[in-house]
């Protein structure tokens, strides 16, 4: 990434209140599964402005999809309305949201324009009162990383990326127009906007799915690791046989020098245990262990939220 490039990256995303709508309720359309589409806006002095959304209809082909966003571009273009890609989003949750499915679509998104961005709306932050819109992008060493195609562990200590640095995290704020503004200040003059609200409630949403895929994920972890160790064990089987190998040819050939033989010739290459071994990628070990670091965060603040219910409607009850 030139210089150029990384002095224009983004340190903010702002999204319109409505877009936020279009992907709640694309996301409700969708439910249980997951839903995703385009982000269009435009990057203005270190800000992206996120100004609409084509949600990508669920059960269609890709080339069905990719024409009906061609079409509605189109359409927006000839009104004057922003049309330019920034992104994608994606509703699913934080626990399955680091996986290599995403690295790779974010990657392509972000390789084509540098400052794309995947937002993230997490179903079960939104079912406990909370928006739950996260935004995130690779960072230049993961690109790099993935440029190369070295995702063994030689390849992610050469830049210095670890589980915490394949994806970063920017600062997203919810902008509403004038119009917007001037439209609730009605509503809560005329009563007509109910005020009840569940920040208050006892009870908490999503814990039970959430412990669920940390035990999923703290499996697969232990099936990587597993993976890894039964390659260190090939390793050090097939440089034991190496050894045998090397040390019998090298006595043969000692024994056939004293008897004026020609020494045998060097064909170790047919032997198996002389091919090198794939170096097993690790990127799927570290987009797990960034899945257990984002689900128990999750986890603890959910805890202490229901810690803090608890001690208040004790209070109250005394």
């Amino acid at each position: 990434m030139s210089n150029k490039q990384q002095e224009e990256l983004i340190d903010v995303v702002q999204i319109d209140g409505q877009v936020v709508l279009k992907i709640i309720n694309h996301a409700r359309d969708n439910a249980p599964s997951e839903a995703t589409g385009l982000l269009l806006g435009l990057p203005i002095d270190g800000r992206l402005e996120v100004t609409n959304c084509i949600p990508q209809s669920k059960g269609d082909d890709e080339g069905a999809n990719d024409e009906t966003q061609t079409a509605l571009m189109a359409s927006l273009r000839q009104v004057n309305v922003d049309d330019n890609t920034v992104g994608w989003f994606l509703a699913t949750s934080i626990s399955t949201f680091f996986s290599k499915l995403t690295i790779d679509a974010q990657y392509e998104y972000q390789s084509a324009i540098p400052n794309s961005i995947c937002i993230l709306l997490d179903p079960y932050r939104r079912h406990s009162g909370k928006l739950g819109l996260r935004a995130f992008r690779l960072t230049e060493h993961f690109m790099q990383v993935y440029a190369k195609n070295d995702f063994s562990q030689n390849g992610f200590s050469q830049y210095g990326v670890e589980s915490g640095d394949i994806m970063e995290e920017v600062r997203i704020q919810v902008h509403n127009s004038h119009l917007d503004h001037a439209f609730l200040y009605e509503l809560r003059e005329s009563k007509a906007m109910s005020t009840n609200s569940t920040l208050l409630g006892v009870h908490l949403n999503g814990p039970e799915q959430q412990l669920e895929s940390l035990s999923l994920a703290i499996d697969e972890y232990t099936q990587e690791q597993g993976k890894y160790h039964y390659y260190e064990r090939s390793m050090a089987r097939n440089k034991s046989q190496q050894q045998q190998w090397l040390a019998k040819r090298q006595s043969e050939n000692e024994a056939r020098a004293k008897q004026g033989k020609p020494a045998l010739p060097d064909d170790r290459a047919k032997f198996s245990f002389f091919k090198p071994l794939p170096k097993p990628s690790r990127i799927e070990s570290m987009l797990i262990v960034n899945q257990l670091h984002q689900t128990s965060n999750a986890i603890l603040e959910n805890c202490t939220q229901g810690f803090s219910k608890m001690y208040v409607v004790d209070a109250l009850r005394r």
